[in-house]
């Protein structure tokens, strides 16, 4: 159930929401009436999505009072008051399936009727806990994303205008991904047999989208950071395949054809109209180096666009973690001991420090074997050891699940030690 106060335009937005969940709207008010309906409601747990421009200080006196969760739908300007009353905030601009993939999740979390009854009868304000969405569902939002990326690289093959708009989308998805659990980082670290363009734009999306987040970037930066990580390979389309393919070392023609990508890239994205300014910068200057040695143009410090400079670590971290048919391949702990090496001198070492915090030698979600046989879930990262995280078991040295896991703080039990990350085929899950 659910009750919205807002205007035409986002009422509508709702409206589809609410329709993709089969969930009906129970009524449609002003802000003005905000509070004589939740009056009127005040013994039922109703999904409030409540239109910030519209809403007032009485509005925001009433969702202080009501029960079940609120959404704030973002305005230019939001009052202390109102933020404080609302479990999320949404800003603007976001498209209805960003709404749909936050309503699912709560909607979700209320009828698993996971909140302590006694806290619901008290009138206590309903703690949401974000669901990591499933296994299957990142596997499906993963493979999604590369096929949108190929369908953009074909289309610049085929000399076709590339369906920009609907990176917004995806976008979109992999975000509210990001904020739920690290499954889609897991995969980024996956090796693959061979070099695929697509994956590996997706990948750098992924990495790009974490490390904006962990430096603490507005929303709309991070949507676009995430957005420019999908397509900023996008000029190598104009390059013969056989480049990204060839087996040993590229000759220095070779090279100089490779270095040819961002600027092509930059003039596919320029005839999108300056709405992607911003994405055009970032396409042309991701390889672009602190020190100035980078190309095409010579840029240094902070001549760099932010977002390409997140890129640019992104995508060597990603090259040095992945196979190339003229290289052989790094983990991820000395691939992030590669690009730790590079930071200052040709990579921002702020960036290299947030890729470090975010992805650390065992990403958290993940999966390791440890020196005891049990198996345990990377919860939280050591900053100053990162072979020695904080960790969960899951199961025993049997590989049976464990009843009643353990907390291990590998940093001070220097007695039990990670023997290896475990890759999820290897689980015990029957």
């Amino acid at each position: 159930m659910a009750i919205f106060s807002g205007d035409a335009g986002l009422d509508r937005i709702v409206t589809e929401v609410m329709s993709d969940l089969e969930v009906e709207v129970d009524a449609t008010i002003a802000a003005a009436d905000a509070a004589q309906a939740a009056q009127e409601a005040a013994e039922e747990d109703l999904l409030w999505i409540v239109d910030a421009a519209a809403a007032d200080l009485d509005a925001a006196a009433f969702l202080q009072a009501r029960r079940g969760p609120v959404i704030l739908l973002g305005a230019e300007r939001v009052s202390e008051t109102l933020l404080d009353a609302a479990d999320y905030y949404l800003a603007r601009p976001f498209q209805a399936l960003t709404l749909l993939a936050l309503c699912e999740r709560i909607l979700g979390d209320i009828e698993d009727e996971s909140a302590p009854l006694s806290a619901r009868e008290a009138g206590e304000r309903p703690h949401v806990v974000p669901r990591a969405p499933s296994l299957f569902k990142s596997r499906a939002l993963y493979s999604e994303a590369c096929r949108y990326v190929e369908g953009v690289l074909n289309a610049v093959r085929a000399e076709r205008k590339p369906d920009i708009r609907a990176c917004r989308i995806q976008a979109e998805r992999i975000h509210t991904s990001l904020l739920q659990s690290n499954r889609l980082l897991l995969m980024a670290l996956e090796p693959y047999e061979r070099f695929e363009l697509a994956a590996h734009c997706v990948n750098v999306s992924l990495l790009t989208g974490k490390v904006a987040m962990g430096l603490g970037w507005r929303l709309e930066r991070v949507l676009q950071a995430i957005e420019a990580g999908l397509v900023h390979d996008i000029g190598m389309a104009r390059l013969p395949e056989r480049l990204l393919l060839k087996e040993g070392k590229l000759t220095e023609e070779e090279w100089a054809l490779v270095h040819q990508h961002p600027t092509l890239g930059a003039a596919i994205v320029e005839r999108m109209g300056e709405e992607y300014e911003w994405l055009r910068r970032a396409v042309v200057q991701e390889h672009e180096r602190m020190n100035g040695q980078g190309y095409p143009a010579g840029l240094s410090g902070a001549e760099i666009d932010e977002i390409a400079r997140i890129i640019a670590v992104a995508d060597v971290f990603e090259a040095f973690s992945h196979p190339r048919t003229y290289r052989s391949l790094f983990t991820s702990y000395e691939a992030l001991e590669q690009v730790v090496g590079l930071r200052e001198e040709s990579l921002s070492g702020e960036v290299v420090a947030a890729l470090v915090d975010e992805i650390s030698a065992f990403p958290l979600d993940s999966f390791v074997l440890l020196s005891t046989g049990e198996i345990g879930r990377v919860v939280s990262t050591n900053p100053t050891n990162l072979m020695r995280p904080t960790v969960e078991t899951v199961w025993d040295p049997l590989w049976r699940p464990v009843e009643q896991p353990r907390l291990l703080d590998l940093s001070a039990d220097t007695s039990v030690s990670v023997t290896r990350p475990l890759h999820e085929t290897e689980l015990p899950i029957t």
